[in-house]
């Protein structure tokens, strides 16, 4: 049995058990590995923090990979980051273990893409426009037709890896792009797009963030959009996630995910994320800093008193006040 299967039965166990401290490891991580970026995004404040992984951190990661079933690595830019291949070989060694990167996909080249199907890979693009004016004003700096060129080498290399490689749109939804979200489907369906992600501006632009600053006409537009798209999207065999809007009472995941036997929610037992400059949370979908790499080994985080304190609010069910809704991930960057 590989470690990364161990792992997994151990930590199956022991959230049946409702273990606050856990022998097993992780089995899934988040790592924002860079603040470096090619584009200068409206919404992006991950660029207002200067932050790269250390090399400490690396180093724990690496010695992680055996144990996770996923990796997830984004960034800024991921593939800005200097020791990205590196860190790209070492997980391809770890037989099973699926991995996952957000990008703008501007910098991809055959190169790259011969390292990334050595193993199982979604690439996740970051798209909030169909069309080169709506794409081109909220990815500033980013041409339109790179993008695209990009999208269509990325589909070529599906046929040539034994290994599965998944291609992901993420859109952000703003003012900005909110009345032109109706092409998505049949761009992702023209390009070999297997799912789409549609998730809310975040940051403190009244005009361009409908979310937080409630513009109901412009989130009733959404919603009817996002209806007409869901349908669309199922017929062509499209998955598509909504988390829009922010109207959940407790917490913004899919309720039918990461879930168990009378447990709401299971990622503090399986999770973990790195944010842009060292605090650490279980998930991004959790709202409270358990942690800083800058100050402590990830092993020391896992089982410190934040993770413990969600495991044990979560599995006696007082967990309204740590899991909220009118929070994004981003918002804990910024707060010292």
């Amino acid at each position: 049995m590989r470690p990364s299967e161990s792992n997994e039965e151990l930590n199956r166990r022991e959230i049946s058990e409702r273990r606050t401290v856990l022998e097993s490891r992780p089995v899934a991580l988040i790592v924002h590995l860079t603040e470096r970026c090619n584009i200068n995004c409206p919404m992006c404040i991950v660029k207002k923090r200067r932050w790269e992984i250390s090399d400490k951190t690396l180093g724990e990661i690496k010695d992680l990979l055996p144990y996770l079933r996923h990796a997830c690595w984004t960034g800024g830019e991921t593939f800005l980051y200097p020791r990205f291949r590196e860190l790209l070989e070492a997980a391809h060694r770890q037989e099973g273990l699926s991995q996952s990167i957000y990008t703008n996909g501007l910098l991809l080249d055959r190169d790259w893409m011969e390292l990334l199907i050595r193993g199982d890979m979604t690439l996740i693009f970051s798209v909030d426009g169909t069309e080169p004016g709506v794409y081109e004003a909220i990815r500033r700096g980013a041409r339109f037709e790179d993008l695209c060129r990009s999208l269509d080498l990325a589909r070529r290399y599906q046929g040539r890896t034994a290994f599965r490689l998944d291609l992901k749109l993420s859109v952000a939804v703003m003012r900005t792009n909110h009345r032109r979200l109706g092409g998505f489907v049949e761009f992702a369906r023209s390009r070999g797009i297997g799912e789409l992600e549609f998730g809310p501006y975040i940051g403190d632009d009244r005009e361009e963030n409908i979310f937080k600053f409630r513009d109901e006409a412009a989130v009733s537009a959404v919603v009817e959009s996002l209806r007409a798209l869901a349908a669309e999207a199922a017929a062509c065999g499209i998955k598509l996630f909504n988390r829009l809007p922010y109207n959940y009472s407790v917490c913004d995941k899919d309720k039918t995910l990461n879930s168990g036997p009378d447990l709401f929610c299971t990622f503090p037992w399986t999770w973990l994320h790195i944010l842009p400059g060292g605090k650490v949370i279980p998930h991004g979908h959790c709202k409270q800093v358990v942690g800083d790499v800058s100050r402590g080994s990830i092993l020391e985080i896992w089982n410190g008193p934040g993770m413990q304190s969600y495991r044990r609010k979560l599995a006696d069910g007082s967990f309204d006040d740590w899991c909220r809704s009118d929070r994004h991930w981003m918002d804990l960057v910024m707060e010292t």
